[in-house]
């Protein structure tokens, strides 16, 4: 036994390495053929020697710590680490259940290995930079190949898509995203051309064409974050919707909801999406500029909308600005944006705070002090200063090295509403 341990003691569990550098796939060259120390046992006796020995079993995932013995089939052998070291008790067990020490030719072939295990091996070179992730995005998985991987591209799709059977589809972003309606450049490296696909996410189904819209699956507990902040009843506007991350629960929480994207196919799927989730009439959607947007739908439809007593207007609870290459840009459509309605001119009802939004813009950062600098970016844009206790900043998540996603969440303030400063709100009545 300490002779087979001795040759056994030092397995590099990989690939061969003559799999180094491919660039077309070969999946029969990932045959790997490991010399495993073991014990021959009556198959009666299985139970009895893992349940003895379960700390010095092989162990290996997707490997099973018992096999049928290569020179018997009748026998079984229990498959050991390969640095295993018995104490006395032990192997006297061994003998006295008439266990044999032997060794075991174990073969595992391309469908073993996993696909960060494929792509180590065949970049050995460059292993620290090696792909180990991607996003799912339904049945299309999306990677962000660096310039020295071009050569690799199409092996790397085929091996992401032959591990994960629920893909049909493997693309790669080709470059940054630089158009106005944030849809990435992509280059399909295996699969189906066809990138319709069905995301699931917050009790929501959201079907789209990748290839058209834009979606990031790594924000959906910022989405769901965002959701768990909506109460029922609540008035919602999202002024970027995209295909409805944020709009579509929010109406299926039985808020009412104003959603606008100026991308037309994010807006087909809006509409398809809001179909599919069956949501009621309190789900309006548009095709508009955002600003254009927010200009008719806060100026000129809801803030004029009187209800029948004649009392009081509807109030937006939530603005949801996600375009963070520019929402904040977008903000200063809010000055004045108050100025002409009825509830200044006609004294309908006294407005204060309660009537006015909480927004919640997005914006990236590149700053040392993040929070001190969307704060100011804001304020800039608002030209007035939020009050402390008004306003909350989130970091969502990094996007780049010193690059972070941000969220300031901020009730809109009165001043800005009315583009001029408030002594009190008597002003306002």
């Amino acid at each position: 036994m300490a002779n087979i341990l001795q040759r056994a003691a030092f397995i590099n569990w990989s690939p061969p390495a003559n799999v180094a550098g491919m660039k077309e796939l070969n999946r029969a060259a990932f045959r790997q053929i490991f010399k495993i120390p073991a014990i021959r046992i009556q198959p009666k006796l299985c139970s009895l020697f893992l349940q003895r020995l379960q700390s010095k079993t092989l162990n290996r995932q997707r490997v099973a710590n018992i096999q049928v013995d290569q020179t018997n089939k009748l026998n079984k052998v229990v498959l050991l680490h390969p640095e295993v070291q018995f104490d006395d008790s032990e192997l006297k067990f061994v003998n006295d259940n008439q266990g044999e020490l032997c060794s075991y030719s174990l073969e595992v072939e391309y469908d073993y290995w996993s696909v960060k295990d494929i792509i180590r091996a065949i970049l050995r070179p460059d292993t620290d930079q090696a792909i180990t992730s991607f996003e799912s995005i339904g049945q299309v998985a999306h990677v962000n190949l660096r310039p020295h991987l071009q050569d690799y591209k199409k092996l790397i799709g085929q091996v992401i898509l032959d591990k994960n059977p629920h893909l049909k589809t493997v693309v790669n972003k080709t470059n940054e995203i630089d158009n106005q309606f944030r849809v990435a450049p992509l280059e399909i490296l295996a699969g189906d051309d066809c990138m319709i696909t069905t995301v699931k996410e917050n009790e929501c189904q959201f079907r789209f064409d990748y290839r058209k819209v834009y979606w990031n699956s790594r924000l959906h507990t910022e989405h769901r974050r965002i959701i768990d902040l909506l109460k029922p009843k609540d008035v919602v506007v999202d002024v970027f919707a995209g295909v409805g991350p944020f709009a579509i629960p929010a109406a299926k929480k039985n808020c009412t909801v104003y959603a606008n994207d100026l991308n037309p196919d994010s807006y087909h799927w809006l509409l398809k999406n809001s179909k599919i989730n069956k949501l009621g009439n309190q789900f309006y959607t548009y095709n508009l500029d955002g600003r254009d947007f927010i200009q008719h739908i806060i100026r000129d439809t809801i803030v004029k909308i009187i209800v029948s007593d004649h009392t009081k207007i509807p109030a937006i609870n939530h603005v949801i600005m996600n375009l963070p290459a520019s929402a904040i840009e977008f903000l200063d459509v809010f000055r004045g944006l108050y100025n002409d309605c009825l509830l200044r001119n006609q004294k309908i009802a006294k407005m204060d705070a309660s009537c006015l939004p909480r927004i919640h813009c997005y914006c990236f950062s590149k700053a040392e002090d993040r929070k001190a600098d969307v704060i100011n970016r804001v304020e800039s844009i608002l030209a007035t200063s939020l009050q402390e206790g008004s306003y909350n900043v989130h970091d969502v998540r990094d996007v780049a090295p010193d690059k972070h996603m941000m969220c300031i969440s901020f009730d809109l303030p009165i001043d800005v509403a009315f583009n001029k400063p408030l002594r009190d709100e008597s002003d306002v009545e």
